[in-house]
């Protein structure tokens, strides 16, 4: 029995469809990501989840148990926000503990669920300060820790570092996971930020236009991306994709990229053929017979690696690499398994 299940969920705002037959089963424990373009309908999913939205069709359900009309406060779970909603007049400790005085839970048992929730979160000092005192990590952990405090079913974050910068989104992501770890729970978290879903999903839930294109582990999905679209959200730098003409396919299972010829056994080219580069798969040293030549338009220089951007066949191509660049005109090198295939709907072909 899964956890938690979606099934066949639909959601418009008027003549707007956000979620269309959304099916979906998640495991007791696991750390569920929903990643994908603003818009896509990852916030509203949650929102439904919770009870703040409603649903127009479908079926929620949390250990067997159907959600769609119960009201939020009866359903066990706990929702943290990109803006904290935390209340200014009180002070850290009377935020945490605001949802418990309605639980008719003694002052006692309200002092020692708070104090828990502290100690894991590392903010003990802060319990007498109020949120106009605090850095936006401190407001961030002590919204988290109102949520704790629940002992929900399941927890949601709805982008929740989206406010913060870079160095406290990084610590705030090893927090999450630590807690994660810790609590054992289920989370469904919501961002549009690839570097948070990689690093902190069990399993992340590639959305687009409401509808899901890949569920998967970070590794797969990275790895084996079903599509052009997941292909290109998921890498930093994203993938390079290249049109091969008409003229390129040679036959049903060879082509040619960048003039030279390319076989794969047991595929079918002949109806179209996108090939994906990923920026860290073309390299600048020689190390195999596939290679093209290039003049550089712009060389990024992040440190330890440089992003370098081109064009080949009028489209831009982006190298990643440790090497610097002194020379303005450079010779790339590619290698065949390294080579990802898309048919002209731009789905992932596979070579057996």
């Amino acid at each position: 029995m899964a956890f938690l299940k979606f099934e066949d969920i639909d959601k418009s705002f008027g003549e707007n469809n956000v979620i269309s037959k959304f099916n979906l089963e998640v495991e007791k424990g696991k750390f569920i990501v929903l990643l994908g373009p603003s818009g896509c309908g990852k916030s509203t999913l949650l929102r439904m989840i919770a009870g703040i939205e409603e649903i127009d069709h479908g079926k929620i359900l949390l250990e067997n148990n159907l959600l769609n009309d119960l009201l939020p406060s009866k359903r066990q779970i706990a929702m943290v926000f990109q803006s904290y909603a935390l209340y200014p007049h009180m002070n850290v400790f009377q935020n945490i503990s605001f949802g418990l005085k309605s639980e008719k839970i003694s002052k006692n048992d309200i002092k020692i669920k708070v104090n828990e929730a502290a100690k894991i979160l590392k903010i003990e000092e802060l319990l007498d300060r109020r949120p106009k005192e605090l850095s936006g990590g401190q407001r961030q952990r002590v919204a988290i820790g109102r949520a704790i405090t629940r002992n929900p079913k399941l927890f949601l974050f709805d982008e929740p570092l989206s406010n913060l910068d870079a160095a406290l989104r990084s610590e705030m992501r090893v927090e999450i996971s630590k807690l994660h770890k810790k609590l054992k729970s289920n989370i469904i978290y919501v961002t549009h930020d690839q570097v948070e879903a990689m690093t902190l999903a069990d399993k992340i839930v590639i959305m687009n236009n409401g509808k899901i294109e890949q569920f998967g582990s970070p590794e797969d999905i990275y790895n084996n991306p079903n599509n052009v679209f997941v292909a290109e959200f998921i890498g930093n730098p994203k993938m390079n994709i290249f049109k091969v003409k008409t003229e390129d396919i040679i036959n049903k299972n060879t082509f040619k990229l960048f003039n030279k010829e390319i076989k794969f056994e047991n595929l079918n080219f002949e109806y179209g053929l996108y090939v994906g580069i990923r920026p860290e798969d073309i390299s600048l040293e020689k190390e195999s017979e596939y290679k093209a030549e290039i003049s550089i338009d712009l060389v990024e220089n992040l440190g330890p690696e440089k992003i370098i951007y081109s064009h080949l066949n009028n489209t831009e191509i982006r190298i990643k690499s440790a090497k610097n660049i002194k020379d303005k005109n450079i010779t790339i090198y590619f290698q065949k398994n390294k080579i990802y295939l898309f048919d002209n709907n731009k789905n992932r072909l596979k070579s057996s």
